[in-house]
């Protein structure tokens, strides 16, 4: 009976015994679950960061560390209008120089009547910005109200966020590369190049500060180009096939110039072509815009070598002359070596500025041009002297070929003595054919621009010349080129002088009583402020009645015109002697003469090209293979920008709720990279509000668009809380959890399964402990 007591207790106790350590097993296993299993409130609240604005009124809630490949949700509270409802905010990324979709305001929202917001903003990504977020990197994201809506108080909440990741190594992430302006160009102006990356639609990102004119009314005329290296070791810029560009400058009376290849002009002068290179720049001076790259550059090669050039005050009167170029700029990862080919030799001159004469102004046809001049010395501790390049009237004689340079407007490139700055030359000249020079080089007055620092890293910045400096006369004197353009300013009532004007049908007659028999003069016709050089009368003698006569051509657009008529003397030459006005109906062919007072403004949009029959007799100069497009306004003279921008009256031609024209980082051009994934923003599109980027706009939202806002607030809230509960159950069902979980399970079943006794066994048990009390009751 002993063995049998003791044997039921042991049992017993192993019974027990099992079961304990099934249950701390068990408890083992569901404590190592919750610490595997993640926490989403705990996750989410630990990566959660809560910021106030700068006047401590209202607050911004969001991620300490977000995912490239997801969104970025935020919240808000007590953002309320000073008046009523919700104020009107706009969101910036890294203070706004990123840009998401091309606009540096990522989104703008209004908040709701009680002053809370909830959104989902972008990541940066390589399919939707120029400079996307990397990971490892650090970034902030700013919050900002005061100026999109009255009865906004000013506020700004930032938010600094990290990207989840490993930051890649430097050689993997180029920076981008910078330049400033030489030091004794004025008030300095900066360029940023983003790193190149090479393909089909391959891009130039350009970003600008600081070029403005001299009275910081008005941007600059920039003129930006596209530097390498031929095989041969010279640094030559990519040139443009169209002639947008070309023909802009010239209808400013300036040298055409094919290697600009971006050529950004002041707001309300023109209209911008981004698929050309033309653009706008606004009144600060700023610029952010996105090119496609030459064609040559988008098949380069890693580390090819390419460097920009930034340069104005050649092409606007008041204008800055500046200058910078960027070191190499790093294509698909990899920069090349900078180069430095400056002589040696140091460079003294007692000249305060560079200067320049033809020491044989009179010449005849073969004769070659002395070029003489002083005070060329490399500044700001360079040494040597810089090369100089010489163009022919203003650029508008090039050569046939580009076995000089790849800019054919380049006539001749001098080197002045490296030791005393003193230019020396003798220059040989066209031989008027087109086997020379295109077109042909015509005797008469002609003239030299020289240039500097565009033609080798690090030389001085200079532009000197151009007519009433650098003038010279082939053979008999007769004018050739445009006049030089008339402000607004200068065509007065006043100075009409009697100047009068008639058209019968096509032909044009033009009477000037203040000029003589004999005189040279031309007849410009002006639309506004811009002259259509395309069209008039050439450079031509007046006859014994004072007057001359010329035809319309073909395309010359119907509008109010006032025909401005100027003197092509040496002694005087460009002066103005009088103007008279001209009116072109739509049915000018074959129509009677119908001369009088212009009423309304002059025809914009359409350019006039010159006929065949107009084209000799104006100077006997081309104006290039391409033509601008009928669509586009005709540019402003240098003149009118100058009446403009000394009257302060810069201003954009748009309404002030249209939209702003953008750069080509809008994706309505075929090169621009299209986001995968957009996402839903929480408000209307921010196209539809002018694009600020220090927010002095105040545009006011229509009851109907916020209306939409609010309802689009309201479904992104039922939207957010379901994400939120995807992302809850996405955290906790992932493979490593699950897998887990079975494991768990799996091992429990089984050690349950041991403990358990069969039937059998048990059976047995209960016979063998109630046996002795059968046999102590036999007894």
């Amino acid at each position: 009976m002993m063995n049998i007591g003791i044997s039921r207790t042991s049992a017993r106790s192993r019974t027990h015994i099992r079961r304990l350590l099934s249950l701390l097993l068990a408890a083992v296993l569901a404590l190592a679950a919750c610490l595997v299993l993640p926490s989403a409130s705990a996750d989410d609240a630990s990566n959660r960061q809560t910021v106030t604005t700068n006047e401590k009124t209202a607050e911004v809630s969001g991620p300490l560390t977000v995912d490239v490949a997801g969104t970025i949700h935020v919240e808000g509270r007590d953002w309320k209008n000073s008046l009523a409802g919700g104020a009107r905010i706009a969101v910036k990324y890294d203070k706004g120089t990123v840009a998401v979709n091309g606009e540096s305001v990522v989104t703008q929202f209004e908040a709701r009547a009680d002053g809370t917001f909830s959104a989902e903003l972008p990541v940066p990504t390589q399919a939707n910005s120029d400079k996307p977020w990397l990971p490892g990197t650090k970034h902030t994201i700013h919050f900002l109200s005061g100026s999109l809506k009255d009865g906004d108080p000013p506020r700004n909440a930032v938010l600094k966020v990290s990207v989840a990741g490993r930051a890649e190594s430097p050689a993997q992430t180029p920076s981008w590369v910078s330049a400033t302006s030489t030091a004794n160009s004025g008030s300095p102006a900066t360029i940023d190049v983003a790193p190149f990356t090479t393909g089909k639609d391959a891009a130039l990102h350009l970003i600008g500060k600081g070029w403005k004119t001299a009275d910081g009314r008005s941007g600059s005329i920039v003129s930006i180009k596209v530097n390498y290296q031929t095989p041969t070791g010279k640094i030559e810029q990519y040139a443009r096939e169209d002639q947008v560009i070309s023909d802009h400058l010239a209808s400013l009376g300036k040298s055409k110039d094919p290697t600009s290849w971006v050529l950004l002009v002041p707001k309300g002068t023109a209209t911008q072509d981004p698929e050309h290179g033309l653009y706008t720049i606004d009144q600060t001076g700023s610029f952010d815009i996105t090119v496609k790259a030459p064609e040559e550059l988008r098949h380069a090669k890693p580390g090819q070598y390419v460097t920009i050039t930034a340069q104005s005050g050649r092409n606007l009167e008041g204008d800055v002359q500046r200058h910078a170029v960027t070191d190499p700029i790093p294509v698909d990862g990899e920069a090349a070596q900078p180069i430095q080919d400056l002589s040696d030799v140091h460079c003294t001159t007692y000249a305060p500025q560079p200067t320049a004469r033809v020491g044989n102004q009179f010449m005849q046809r073969g004769d070659k041009l002395h070029l003489v001049g002083e005070g060329w010395c490399n500044s700001g501790g360079r040494t040597g002297a810089p090369k100089v390049a010489v163009k022919l009237d203003e650029g508008e004689i090039s050569h046939p070929d580009t076995a000089l340079h790849s800019n054919r407007s380049i006539w001749a490139i001098v080197d002045p003595d490296p030791a005393t700055g003193v230019l020396d030359a003798w220059i040989e000249l066209p031989d008027g054919t087109t086997a020379t020079s295109v077109p042909g080089f015509p005797e008469g007055a002609h003239s030299l621009r020289l240039l500097s620092g565009s033609l080798r890293a690090g030389d001085l910045a200079k532009s000197f010349g151009g007519r009433g400096i650098l003038d010279f006369t082939v053979g008999a004197y007769r004018p050739n080129g445009a006049a030089p353009a008339l402000g607004l300013d200068e065509l007065t009532e006043g100075s009409r002088h009697d100047v009068r004007v008639n058209r019968d049908g096509t032909r044009i007659t033009v009477e000037v009583p203040g000029a003589q028999p004999g005189q040279w003069v031309r007849a410009t016709p002006y639309a506004e402020a811009a002259p259509r050089n395309q069209w008039g009368s050439g450079w031509v003698r007046l006859d014994d009645h004072r007057s001359l006569s010329y035809d319309l051509p073909d395309d010359a657009a119907a509008g109010d015109y006032r025909l401005v008529v100027q003197n092509g003397e040496r002694e005087d030459f460009g002066t103005l002697l009088g103007w008279g006005r001209l009116t072109i109906p739509e049915n000018a062919r074959g129509s009677r003469a119908e001369v009088g007072p212009a009423h309304g403004r002059g025809a914009q949009g359409t350019s006039a090209r010159r006929s065949p029959a107009d084209a000799a007799p104006s100077s006997g100069l081309t104006t290039g293979s391409g033509q601008t497009s009928a669509a586009r306004a005709v540019p402003a003279s240098p003149a009118a920008v100058r009446e403009m921008t000394s009257l302060g009256r810069v201003r954009s031609r748009a309404p002030h709720r249209a939209r702003v024209l953008r750069a080509p980082g809008a994706s309505a051009y075929p090169w621009e990279r299209a986001a995968r994934h957009p996402v839903q923003r929480v408000v209307a599109s921010l196209r539809d509000v002018e694009k600020d980027a220090h927010h002095h706009a105040r545009p006011q939202a229509s009851p109907s668009a916020r209306s939409q806002a609010l309802d689009s607030e309201s479904d992104s809230q039922g939207t957010n809380a379901g994400r939120e509960e995807a992302k809850v159950t996405l955290k906790i069902l992932t493979w490593n959890n699950v897998l887990l979980a079975l494991a768990g399970a799996l091992l429990l079943a089984i050690i349950l399964y041991l403990t358990h006794k069969p039937p059998q066994a048990a059976s047995q048990a209960s016979e063998a402990s109630t046996a002795p009390e059968a046999e102590a009751s036999d007894d």
